[in-house]
């Protein structure tokens, strides 16, 4: 997925969209080839669902992704003149948008405070014991009720690094890890 801070709306919210259950690297793959092609929402829009799935096929969900992808650009085109929004109730409007891609949107695209969740984030802090929740809503709910909101924007690409690198789903890197000291390894060895 795009990280950087400001980066175009609708290539964060494509790229955040095709992330869903599929590997990074995948990912990005997927996301330059199909935003090469159609570089606007409008191009999307108007492309053949065919060749959206082809470009996209090695992700994970790919027909439901080429479709909702088609149907956001054709909301964007029609409702909001080509381009973004920049307000989560209004992102929530489009399919495949939910809580966490609107605020990647918002994070990524916008250099708006909020916390796209995702399965690293909610491994980490579920394991620091920060949290204790069950689902990516609850600790991105949770998160923004113990962490000032300043900090917000650090948190997805601070803690995705940290769980993709050390705190991993399997094998976490604890003895590599600069927090360990701090770390109640909630749910290590299970």
């Amino acid at each position: 997925m795009l990280r950087e801070r400001s980066a175009d709306p609708y290539r964060v919210m494509v790229s955040t969209v095709l992330s869903h259950r599929t590997r990074d690297e995948v990912t990005e793959r997927a996301a330059l080839r199909l935003l090469d092609t159609y570089p606007t929402p409008s191009s999307l829009a108007a492309a053949p669902l065919p060749r959206i799935l082809k470009l996209i096929r090695e992700v994970g969900l790919a027909e439901s992704k080429a479709k909702g992808l088609q149907e956001s650009a054709n909301i964007l085109v029609r409702d909001y003149g080509g381009r973004v929004p920049s307000d989560e109730h209004e992102l929530a409007r489009l399919p495949l948008v939910g809580r966490k891609t609107a605020s990647a949107i918002l994070v990524f695209g916008y250099g708006k405070s909020a916390i796209p969740a995702d399965t690293h984030i909610h491994r980490v802090v579920n394991r620091l014991g920060v949290v204790k929740t069950t689902n990516l809503v609850e600790t991105s709910r949770a998160l923004e009720s113990v962490v000032p909101r300043k900090f917000w924007h650090l948190l997805n690409p601070t803690l995705v690094q940290h769980g993709q690198n050390i705190c991993k789903a399997l094998r976490p890197r604890c003895s590599e890890c600069p927090i360990s000291e701090s770390c109640r390894r909630i749910g290590v060895g299970n």
